[in-house]
């Protein structure tokens, strides 16, 4: 029965991760058409053609990362209705989202180039600072827990393939 319930939340996560991971291209080339056509009011217009493209590119490099992370998790996902919670596998795809996560944290320049629509003025510099720490800090926790882990987890496994060869 507990076996059952697991697989099943198991299979509803790889589900959303699936969804998630075919939906972020859409709503990204939603948000392209929308920042082109003006219909969006976020300053990106002001901004020069180079800034824009610097711009864009950090989104979609983003959006990559996001995606990548996603694929890990989803593979994560796979191992665990297998029931196989400890192996080399899970090790690579915790690493994985870890630097995923950290990545995240530092392609958050968007907020930093949004900034830069501002830096004219005298207390941008104080905002710019502040918000690539509020950018950077929710994507580089996590992704440091996740090392920490992956970390434990390859020494586990470690430890483990020790003691089956002295059987």
């Amino acid at each position: 029965m507990e076996n059952t319930r697991r697989k099943k939340i198991i299979r509803l996560c790889r589900t959303i991760c699936r969804v998630f991971i075919f939906l972020i291209p859409f709503l990204l080339a939603l948000r392209l058409l929308l920042d082109l056509n003006g219909l969006l009011d976020n300053n990106i217009s002001r901004l020069s053609a180079t800034r824009q493209y610097i711009y864009y590119t950090a989104v979609f490099i983003k959006c990559g990362v996001y995606m990548y992370g996603l694929i890990m998790l989803r593979r994560l996902f796979s191992l665990y209705e297998k029931a196989i919670f400890y192996s080399k596998d899970n090790v690579t795809y915790y690493k994985s989202i870890g630097l995923a996560l950290i990545s995240i944290g530092f392609l958050n320049i968007e907020a930093l180039i949004r900034t830069g629509i501002t830096f004219d003025d005298p207390g941008a510099q104080i905002i710019l600072s502040l918000l690539f720490l509020v950018a950077f800090l929710p994507g580089l926790l996590p992704g440091l827990a996740l090392l920490l882990i992956s970390w434990v987890m390859d020494e586990g496994c470690k430890i483990a393939e020790e003691q089956e060869q002295f059987v």
